[in-house]
């Protein structure tokens, strides 16, 4: 008695497949070992001579990586991200347009694999650029690092790969990487600022429009019990938001300038506006402090300070401890 089924292991080298149509078989089973990066093309043809609605049914759970070859099921060209899935082909001989109607669909009937898990990968100071291939990589891709890793060379993690519209990532930034030498992280299409980098807890979103891969960035939303706030070196920040220091801060009323009252600083190579030893309010020139210097203060803002803030050129950091310098 002939099974019900016929099965096939699919390999790296592709090849064609013939199904059968004399035998008495209506469904066919295509499985590899384990991921397969083609140097071949894999074609599922039907041999024989079909009668008018007549239905067969392929079941494929071989996953391939094309590697610029092709994969088609009676004619129909399936794509990278329906080759690294579960996939169901149904396909039914129409005789009045002489022609194979086939269907194709992730295959639900058995336990999924493929793009729809989780990689965890930490970032390390060396660099590098990671490429996520649609339909072969997890759809989800948190990141992370041992502490915070100054950068020796840059970053790049972006979408890549045949895609098929809708075809998407969602990235889960959770390192710690403080810019060096110039080097960089870029997620997609968006560059991370240095005190993003560091701070991390953000999300990003990779999906694929139909001509092009969109960036999308979610990042994480000030408060007043962990958030710092500071000015961005390399923008020009209000009078008001030139610096903060430990001690207390006032505002002058006429200027809306910042005064710190506190202690002259030593000479060194980085500025800030302050005050004297005394307390007086009067202006002083600028002063520096020597690089590396520790700085440190607790601000509490209200929603109305909070709102103004985003009119203005400067950057929101997670809270980075006591170790932070300026």
């Amino acid at each position: 008695m002939l099974p019900s089924f016929q099965a096939f292991q699919i390999t790296a080298a592709g090849g064609s497949f013939a199904v059968d149509l004399s035998l008495n078989v209506s469904e066919f089973y295509f499985y590899s070992a384990g991921t397969l990066t083609l140097v071949g093309s894999t074609v599922i043809a039907p041999s024989g001579t079909p009668v008018d609605g007549e239905f067969i049914v392929v079941r494929c759970s071989a996953r391939q990586l094309l590697n610029g070859n092709t994969f088609t099921i009676f004619g129909q060209d399936i794509d990278q991200e329906l080759s690294m899935l579960n996939i169901k082909a149904e396909c039914r001989w129409d005789a009045v347009a002489a022609a194979w109607e086939v269907i194709v669909m992730e295959d639900t009937s058995s336990i999924p694999f493929g793009s729809a898990g989780v990689t965890t990968t930490d970032l390390t100071a060396g660099g590098g650029t990671i490429n996520l291939v649609a339909g072969v990589d997890d759809k989800h891709q948190r990141f992370t690092s041992a502490g915070v890793v100054t950068l020796l060379a840059g970053w790049v993690i972006q979408p890549s790969g045949i895609t098929t519209e809708s075809s998407d990532f969602w990235i889960y930034y959770d390192a710690t990487m403080q810019y060096g030498g110039g080097n960089t992280l870029t997620l997609g299409s968006v560059t991370l600022s240095a005190l993003e980098a560091l701070s991390g807890s953000l999300m990003a979103h990779f999906i694929y429009d139909g001509s092009a891969w969109i960036t999308q960035v979610w990042r994480r939303i000030p408060n007043t019990d962990d958030y710092r706030v500071m000015a961005d070196a390399a923008d020009t920040a209000p009078d008001y938001l030139s610096g903060k220091v430990s001690f207390s801060i006032t505002e002058d009323p006429a200027t809306h300038k910042l005064k710190f009252a506190g202690t002259d600083s030593v000479p060194g190579t980085y500025q800030f506006w302050g005050t004297g030893s005394t307390g007086g309010t009067a202006d002083l020139a600028y002063r520096t402090l020597p690089s590396g210097t520790l700085l440190q203060t607790t601000i509490t803002l209200l929603h109305t300070d909070i709102l103004a803030l985003f009119a203005t050129p400067i950057q929101v950091i997670a809270n980075p401890g006591v170790g932070l310098a300026v």
